[in-house]
């Protein structure tokens, strides 16, 4: 798994909302540290800037929940 680091915060979407909604929501929150306004909200909730996420990059999530089930969750299911 190496030291990558986590993902700090993600959107889900539901598979039921409608593509161009996603998209939207999307390139909104990816620019928000491009603009003042933005900026003050993305200091309210301590981030400096959305990224989107691809499959590799979303890949050091699944090896950290598959090493917690292997070597966490399962000792306390003991």
């Amino acid at each position: 798994m190496g030291n990558r680091a986590l993902i700090n915060n993600s959107l889900v979407v539901r598979n039921d909302v409608p593509e161009n909604v996603v998209e939207n929501i999307a390139t909104l929150l990816t620019h928000l540290h491009e603009h003042e306004e933005g900026q003050k909200i993305l200091q309210r909730i301590e981030l400096s800037q959305f990224e989107l996420a691809n499959d590799d990059t979303y890949q050091v999530i699944r090896d950290f929940i598959k090493t917690y089930n292997d070597q966490v969750k399962n000792q306390n299911n003991e």
